[in-house]
């Protein structure tokens, strides 16, 4: 076995094989994976033949991150089985043509184009992309969900643009994916401290272009907080043989932060690689970049930045889950972008820069091979295989043993998980995904009656309810497509006729469907009932309140019979004792004295009484409400209560409709009333105040003394028949009534009455 080892090494020696692991692998593909990522793995096995995708590329087809990115792209997408066909890419180069006209003209483009080719899925690449689609495009392709891929900076950074880009997406009725893709140039300027310490001076390379501006905008704002620390040369408004030229005049203590030069002030455009190879060549110092489309043989050191290629694969990730069946909730979702510290090999040897220096967890491209690093994990294989079979004889001798105590084990298991089975309480079962119990434990027998057999024989669905049925079969799919479902409820016919209800959790295995249930029957029993009560209990108080204003409405028809009386009749009455006995007392004019003062104190008593009664008949219903409104009704009886308790009271008035209502007006003033009777007897107050005042929308009164107040806690817990009979006449008139008040801060009324409302008896 060692000689066929052997030879086979030296066959793979040989002709090269390739080898697992180095660090040789493209920029784009540095953070990827050999391996399936658990998201596409969970979706094998979906058909993704006849999915269309549209790739929106904002800028041209030559910028260096779509050369990263769409290879990925296409290779994954691929590999999943989407076909090649349907995978369509579109440039709409909004950088050379940022014109309304162009982007008018794309609209139109793509609505010929696609109108009768539906698209699953838009893929937008970089920020103007999505733009577009939220602005010009905003009738495209409705209700396709997007994917935005390189996405703003300004999504993480700025709260202000995050809310207001999410809600103009969440308008448009489709579903958005946003990945930020974001540079740290603090942190890369963090690497270049830590590799170069002496670093004084940092000049800052980037073009003239839209997208060159853009990104040194935000390059500024991230090292604003070096300045002082550093000094920092921002080129950007000179032509490239410029740059190449302060470059290569660079003294030492100097080091190079090249963003991107895709256009020059000229007007003229390049590819960023071929920029910064050239500035890496001329340049008397280190060269250092934010995207990893830079690294390898481009002349950049390294620095922190994003990977495209990672974001190809995460794009992919994304797009197999929502064209599997899984689209996001929300209306926006964001994931932003994870950040890498690459360095190139050649670049650090070049320099003479130490890889100790590097940050934690860096990756070092393009390290050239050894004979070790390229046959390491063969001969490494070797003598694995070698020990393996050293220690297989020993373990052969070993797995009959243990193969018996196992077997022990799992008997002794198997009974211990039958016994737990078929004791448990609540229903355990097995389905399989054609409808059909599988197994069962005796709980299910005992709720509905039947015997295993029985259950078993039929598809579950013939035992549901049929009201339930539209749910259950609903709950049925999501299963079926490997989701969970939890506290789901149902009927199922019992042997007797008779209904129980269940309440289902569940988890999908395969086409296997494992479940647990629990009888509800006496809590939904108990629930109608309770909301039987509840509706009861709503209606006892509509009659109640209504059964309120009919009384009131009755005591203030009572209130205006007595009134009307007491007015009519002994008032006048009254009147004209009072009158008989002036007549009197000039008949008697030559009596005694004695006799014409006892005469002249029963005329004054008369006219006392009688104002008395005529009081009390504007208490009972004021008869100026009616004839001159509800303003001189509370004026009067503001004046009233002055003369009569001698506290001042302040009145104002604005904006009074003339037309409130009969109800709303009585309900006003028997407000003031009690409010201004409650401050007499209780209040202790020094002053008071009442405001009656109109808006477009409601009428406001306020009633506010400064006296001694009272605790709003004790009083909700016995209300004196005052406060309740002011609570209840607002609410009859569908109005609002509260009280403000403290010990020794006083007591202030409101009343809300909105215009419209229902009034009394009607």
């Amino acid at each position: 076995m060692p000689v066929r080892l052997s030879l086979v090494i030296l066959m793979l020696i040989i002709t090269g094989a390739p080898l697992r692991g180095q660090s040789t692998a493209a920029p784009g593909a540095v953070a990827g994976s050999a391996t399936e990522s658990p998201a596409i793995a969970a979706i094998a096995g979906t058909d993704f033949s006849n999915k269309t995708i549209l790739l929106l590329h904002a800028y041209s087809y030559e910028i260096a991150s779509y050369l990263v990115m769409d290879p990925v792209l296409e290779k994954k997408f691929s590999a999943a089985g989407l076909d090649a066909n349907r995978l369509h890419y579109e440039f709409l180069d909004l950088s050379k043509h940022p014109d309304p006209e162009h982007r008018r003209a794309i609209v139109g483009y793509l609505d010929r184009k696609y109108g009768k080719n539906p698209v699953d899925l838009i893929i937008a690449l970089h920020s103007p992309a999505l733009s577009f689609l939220v602005e010009e495009g905003r009738n495209l392709f409705p209700g396709v969900p997007v994917i935005n891929v390189i996405a703003d900076p300004e999504f993480l950074t700025n709260e202000d643009f995050r809310t207001r880009q999410f809600r103009l997406m969440e308008g448009l009725g489709r579903p958005f994916v946003i990945l930020p893709f974001s540079i740290n140039a603090d942190a890369t300027v963090k690497n270049i401290l830590s590799l170069l310490p002496d670093t004084r001076t940092l000049v800052v390379v980037s073009g003239s272009g839209l997208l060159d501006r853009g990104l040194e905008k935000t390059v500024r704002r991230s090292l604003a907080a070096w300045q002082g620390q550093l000094k920092i040369e921002y080129v950007s408004a000179l032509p490239l043989e410029e740059v190449l030229k302060s470059s290569a005049a660079l003294a030492s203590g100097a080091a190079i932060l090249f963003t991107i030069f895709s256009a020059d002030p000229q007007g003229r455009t390049y590819r960023p690689p071929d920029v910064v190879r050239n500035i890496s060549r001329a340049a008397k110092a280190p060269v250092f970049g934010l995207y990893d489309s830079l690294i390898g043989n481009k002349g950049i050191v390294g620095g922190s930045m994003p990977s495209f290629g990672r974001e190809a694969e995460r794009t992919v990730e994304l797009a197999l889950e929502i064209l599997g069946g899984n689209p996001p909730r929300e209306p926006v979702t964001m994931t932003p972008a994870p950040r890498l510290s690459l360095f190139d090999w050649e670049q650090l040897q070049r320099w003479g820069l130490e890889e100790k220096s590097l940050p934690p967890g860096s990756i070092v491209l393009n390290r050239p091979k050894t004979i070790w690093s390229e046959y390491k994990e063969f001969v490494l294989g070797g003598l694995a295989i070698l020990l393996a079979q050293t220690a297989l004889v020993t373990g052969l001798l070993a797995q009959r043993r243990r193969k018996k105590t196992a077997e022990v084990a799992l008997r002794e298991k198997t009974e211990e998980l039958d016994q737990f089975f078929n004791v448990t309480l609540d229903v355990l079962c097995i389905a399989n995904t054609d409808g059909y119990f599988l197994r069962m434990n005796p709980a299910l027998e005992r709720i509905l009656g039947y015997t295993r057999e029985e259950l078993m024989a039929r598809p579950f669905f013939d035992l549901i309810h049929s009201d339930d049925l539209e749910g259950t079969r609903a709950a049925f799919s999501a299963l079926a497509s490997r989701q969970k479902v939890y506290a789901f409820d149902n009927r199922y016919r019992c042997r007797d006729g008779s209904y129980r209800w269940l309440q289902w959790s569940s988890s999908p295995a395969g086409k296997l469907l494992y479940a647990s249930a629990r009888d509800v029957t006496e809590y939904k029993q108990a629930l109608q009932a309770l909301q039987e009560n509840e509706r009861a209990l709503r209606q006892n108080q509509a009659d109640l309140r209504e059964l309120t204003g009919r009384l009131i409405s009755a005591q203030e028809e009572e209130r205006r019979h007595l009134a009307r009386e007491l007015h009519d009749d002994f008032t006048q009455r009254l009147a004209v004792l009072s009158i008989e006995a002036g007549k009197l007392e000039e008949q008697l004019a030559g009596s005694p004295d004695s006799c014409k003062e006892k005469l002249e104190q029963m005329k004054y008593q008369l006219v006392s009484v009688a104002g008395d009664i005529n009081g009390l008949a504007r208490q009972l219903h004021p008869s100026i409400l009616d004839d001159l409104g509800l303003v001189r009704a509370i004026e009067s009886e503001c004046n009233a209560f002055l003369a009569r308790e001698g506290i001042p009271i302040f009145f104002s008035h604005e904006n009074v409709p003339p037309d409130l209502g009969k109800d709303v007006s009585l309900t006003l003033y028997r407000i003031v009333q009690e409010g201004l009777r409650n401050i007499s007897k209780h209040a202790c107050a020094e002053q008071i105040t009442v405001s009656l005042k109109g808006s477009a929308q409601e009428i406001r009164l306020s009633v506010e003394d400064n006296g001694i107040g009272f605790d709003l806690t004790e009083g909700r817990k016995a209300p004196g028949l005052g406060l309740s009979s002011m609570g209840e006449r607002v609410r009859l008139i569908a109005g609002e009534f509260s009280i403000k008040s403290r010990p020794g801060e006083g007591t202030l009324i409101i009343v809300r009455v909105p215009f419209g409302s229902k009034r009394i008896g009607e």
